[in-house]
Parts: structure tokens; sequence; C-alpha cells
């Protein structure tokens, strides 16, 4: 029996070595920035029984103390916070994204404004000995887009540029989640996962990337006026049929593609927040060794 040529086998090895070991550069690079600052001092964590919801008192390099809560569920969302005061409460402060695409990310920084609490025996010092629960009875709301880095590609951005540039962003962003709570709620849907959601909405935002037999009704009545953008080319008359018109020209113009493909996680967060934040609440936590 004829042996296998070797060579392509090392070759694909070597291939895949070499992605996995650029993703963990990758994922070291971004942690840097997306989780504890330079800083930043971890001081205690308080784990869920499960390990998937963490909140960590950290001092940072000015010596404040402050919060920080990330659960497994959403690697792309960290909450900060306020130090506890004297009865477990504290203040939210920020929300920081970061969407990763195939090409690069986009890290954004929301200021927050709401309250939570580490809920213990009635003492600080047991609570914070031992643990508590999380109480965060309402979701914090989320202010403006404080800053804002991004890379795509080799090409990153930073400072007032990128802060423009996805603030703009989040402007469609918003638009689109509103029109998206709307149509859930008209047609009675709900999801109970993010690829759920994306699958839903990625057939109806965009048919045209679809087989034609899988484009819904509407997309395919007669008469429709075509503009060609982004190397495709684009239905008008469904713009039209399906969206708001602050959103009829991203859609037309390949922007709200790109938003789609460049920031699926940070669409999501924002679509899901009330509900994330929900799944945070009543959660016990304990302090770790």
């Amino acid at each position: 029996m004829p042996r296998q040529n070797p060579r392509p086998a090392l070759l694909l090895g070597l291939l895949v070595a070499a992605l996995v070991l650029s993703g963990c550069s990758t994922l070291v690079e971004r942690g840097g920035r997306f989780l504890e600052g330079p800083g930043d001092l971890v001081l205690e964590r308080y784990r869920s029984s499960s390990g998937d919801l963490e909140l960590t008192r950290i001092r940072g390099s000015d010596g404040v103390w402050g919060l920080e809560i990330r659960s497994r569920a959403w690697p792309a969302l960290s909450l900060r916070g306020t130090n506890l005061d004297g009865g477990g409460n504290f203040s939210f402060t920020q929300a920081i994204i970061l969407s990763s695409h195939l090409e690069g990310w986009n890290e954004v920084v929301l200021d927050l404004q709401g309250q939570g609490r580490l809920q213990g025996d009635g003492d600080l010092d047991l609570t914070l000995s031992r643990g508590g629960l999380l109480l965060i009875p309402r979701a914090p709301q989320r202010l403006d887009l404080r800053e804002g880095r991004m890379r795509l590609g080799d090409a990153r951005q930073s400072g007032e540029g990128a802060l423009r540039i996805l603030s703009q962003r989040r402007e469609r962003i918003l638009a689109l989640t509103a029109w998206m709570d709307d149509h859930a709620q008209r047609e009675g849907l709900f999801f109970y996962t993010q690829e759920e959601w994306a699958s839903y909405f990625r057939g109806l935002l965009f048919p045209e990337l679809l087989r034609r037999r899988e484009r819904p009704k509407p997309f395919t009545a007669p008469g429709a006026r075509w503009r060609r953008a982004g190397g495709i080319r684009w239905n008008e008359s469904y713009t039209e049929f399906l969206l708001p018109p602050e959103l009829h020209e991203s859609r037309n113009s390949s922007t709200l593609l790109r938003d789609w493909e460049e920031a699926l996680d940070w669409i999501y967060l924002e679509y899901a927040w009330d509900m994330i934040i929900a799944g945070l609440h009543g959660i016990s936590l304990y302090k770790t060794p």
C-alpha cells in the first residue's frame, strides 16, 4: 500500500501552529489593554461557585480603589465601578467593550450611571472576608462613549480620530438595535443566544448575501431599484421597506454590513444590555484564596 506524502500534513500543521501563536499574541496584546490597566493592582477576587462570574477589587495607579465585574458568558464586556462603601454599595462608572473580528478589533469605553451592591451579613469586614450576593436591581444607564481604540489589519488608531469614527459607529448601532428591538417585539421574537439572534437578523438585513431561494419575499418584489457599493448590488427598495430612514444610507452604502462584520459583539451587547445585566443579578460570590 503506497505511503502518503507527509509534506502536506506537515505544512498544514505548521500553518495551524502559526495561526494559534498569532491568535495567542493578539490575545496577550488585547488583554493588557482591555482587562487591568498597566498600573492596576488586583487586591481581591470574588467568584461564583461555577467560576463564570468574577468581581475584582483593584487599586489603580492613581491609588483609587474600584471594582471590575466580568462574566465568561460575555467575554467582550467588562463593567467597572467605585469601591464598596460601608454597606457594600458601589456605583457603576464604565463599561469596556472589546469587539473582535477577523482582521482586528474595536475597543470602546462607555460612561455608566447606576448602582449595585455586594450584600453580605451586614458587616462589611465579613462581606469582604467571605463574599456575598451581587445585587444589580436595575441595569446601569449607558451614557457617552468616552474613549476608543481600533485596529483593522495592520492599521491602528486611537485618540480623537478613533473616538470620532467609533462614536459615529455607535450612533448607527443604537439606531439599528432600537429597530431590532421594535421588530422583535412586533414579531413576538425572543433569542436565547447571540448565535440565534445573529442568524435571524443577518438574513433579514442582508438577503443579498443569501442564496436566491433563502431570500425573504419582499426582497424579490418586481420593479426594485438597485445600487452597487462595496462590491455588492444592494436592493434600495427592500431597504426602504425594511428599515427606518436613518438607516437607509448605511445599508445601501455597505456601511451597515461593515458594522456587522467588524462589531458584531458590540452590536449584540447594546441590543441585549438589560438582559445581560439581569443575568448578573442575584449571583453569590465567594472570596478566592
